[in-house]
């Protein structure tokens, strides 16, 4: 979320004074002075955007090497086909990206604010059609088996599934995950990875010539109210977070396989919990291992992912009493307790259909089991299931609803709007309620040690309008849309608008734990995949690009 940081984070830097006569007088002479809206756009340095996004998408397309080689390694007969969808698009890639470096390779002027909106939201937009290329390429031309029909075969089905995976989202168009060939389920997993901290993150992480532009990119892509340095640097920010991302995820892997899954499914399964994103590799997601041991394990992690990453680094430098006075991970817990007790109470005494279909009896214990895990797994946004939780009673789904609006800890790989935003919003409120009472007495609105001026205050109530006003817009055009046909039902739209704008996954009705987006319309698909795409960047980026503005302030 845009703020004014007091760092000069977020005001662009000042191009020279003959760099912008240049640009203004090359507009005057192609006659742009009468056309406003072109004007705009060429006096912003496009170009320079352009190439630092080619840059990021650059590797995306490098990490499908390694799994086009594993896809070529694990399976000849069968994987062939994948190996060779993701090494075709790597080298139509490649091909692109020399072509458009070709013509941006040069351009160094001034990286602004508005620069950094536009190449974050560039990759956003194009990412996932770079993503969803393997899909497409392996449907249509490399399957060892023609298919009459196969979700990828449609190019919206595979942008779906891509942006799912790089937003973390977690909603399929699959009805058989398992049919698919291990190398893509990989790539399918593996973009879920990318996209926890975020690929703008990567690129500033693992790019050292990004230089000043960085403060700026990690400022628009990053999540939560507003992104705490841990490093005088922002790029060793950047490595430090990937490299506690990197930790876990190992450590991860290595307690899944530990715990009896094999290396491949520990991968993957991994994969969408650190990244709180939720595609499995299997039909029946994590209740097809039907191991207590296995869910907890997935039940640590996800926290884990759902905590501010700044936390890490400073565990690591030993300052345990300050992460614990850390008020928003206080917050963040106990609720994650609250609602896992009332979930237990709920579901205690009545019966559990899980996602494999069988049926149990809720003792204390299975309660315990299903009620933690698919608490947890909603409220940090991840959108694992172990249970067809839209059979539970009206007061589980309640909290489970809150929780997904909520999601986890700025900072953080989750949706929502933040648990910190819930508590300033609280505190907020609590403090105008003071004012109207006493209003001779100054109210101060803090957040741990910090106190919120009056801005950031205003910012963190339109944030969280601006999610209730997506998701009612979100509704009511999956409700448009399907009205025609009478597929869609209004939990199923809002549902479906929450999952996707919170980045959880499941819904309830039509898009419940034990079903899948395939069914609906494409036009529907695009809508959540804008949902999707405001509600990973929270919103204001997007609209700031939507605005003419926005483009027109210096």
């Amino acid at each position: 979320m845009c703020q004014n940081g007091g760092d000069g984070t977020d005001r662009p830097e000042r191009a020279s004074t003959t760099g912008r006569a240049s640009i203004n007088k090359a507009a005057s002479h192609a006659g742009l002075e009468k056309r406003p809206s072109l004007a705009i756009i060429a006096a912003m340095n496009v170009r320079y955007a352009t190439r630092v996004s080619a840059l990021s998408l650059l590797l995306v397309t490098a990490a499908m090497v390694p799994v086009g080689v594993f896809a070529a390694v694990d399976s000849p007969a069968e994987g062939w086909a994948s190996a060779e969808a993701l090494g075709t698009t790597v080298l139509l890639t490649l091909c692109a990206f020399a072509a458009v470096w070709l013509g941006v390779r040069h351009e160094r002027d001034a990286f602004g604010r508005r620069e950094a909106f536009l190449m974050v939201g560039m990759t956003w937009l194009l990412a996932p059609v770079l993503a969803g290329c393997p899909f497409f390429l392996w449907a249509h031309f490399f399957h060892a088996v023609p298919f009459e029909t196969h979700p990828f075969q449609s190019p919206v089905n595979c942008y779906f599934e891509s942006m799912s995976g790089l937003t973390t989202t977690g909603a399929s168009i699959l009805s058989d995950i398992e049919a698919v060939p291990r190398g893509l389920l990989l790539w399918r997993s593996t973009t879920h990875w990318l996209g926890g901290l975020g690929i703008v993150l990567l690129f500033v992480a693992v790019l050292p010539m990004v230089g000043a532009t960085g403060k700026k990119l990690h400022f628009v892509e990053s999540s939560g109210p507003s992104p705490d340095g841990i490093q005088p640097r922002i790029r060793d920010t950047a490595r430090v977070l990937w490299i506690s991302y990197t930790l876990i995820t190992l450590g991860s892997i290595l307690a899944l396989h530990f715990a009896g899954l094999p290396w491949f499914n520990a991968f993957c399964e991994t994969f969408g919990a650190i990244a709180t994103g939720g595609f499995s590799v299997r039909n029946q997601s994590i209740d097809a291992y039907d191991s207590g041991f296995v869910e907890a394990i997935i039940v640590a992690v996800m926290i884990l992912g759902a905590i501010n990453f700044s936390m890490y680094f400073q565990l690591a430098r030993g300052r345990w009493r300050q992460v614990w006075r850390d008020s928003e991970l206080r917050l963040f817990l106990a609720l994650i307790g609250i609602g896992a007790a009332v979930v237990i109470l709920s579901i205690r005494g009545s019966q559990v259909a899980t996602i494999s279909g069988n049926q149990h009896d809720v003792g204390w214990l299975t309660a315990l089991r299903y009620g933690i895990f698919n608490l947890v797994s909603m409220h940090t946004d991840t959108g694992f299931a172990t249970a067809d939780f839209d059979r539970w009673p009206f007061l589980a789904l309640a909290v489970i609803v809150f929780g997904t609006f909520i999601g986890g800890s700025a900072g953080s790989t989750t949706g929502g709007i933040k648990v910190v935003r819930l508590f300033a919003a609280v505190k907020i409120l609590y403090s105008q309620l003071q004012a109207c009472i006493r209003p001779g007495v100054v109210q101060t609105v803090r957040i741990g040690r910090r106190s919120l001026d009056t801005h950031e205050q205003i910012s963190i109530v339109i944030t969280i309008l601006l999610f209730v006003f997506a998701l009612a817009g979100g509704t009511f055009a999956l409700m448009l849309i399907g009205a025609d046909d009478g597929v869609m039902d209004l939990t199923t739209a809002f549902s479906a608008s929450l999952a996707n704008l919170c980045t959880a996954g499941p819904g309830f009705a039509g898009v419940g734990p034990d079903q899948n987006y395939l069914w609906l319309p494409n036009a529907s698909k695009l809508v959540l995949c804008f949902l999707m795409l405001i509600g990973r960047l929270e919103i204001v980026p997007i609209l700031a690009l939507m605005h003419l503005r926005f483009w027109k302030t210096q």
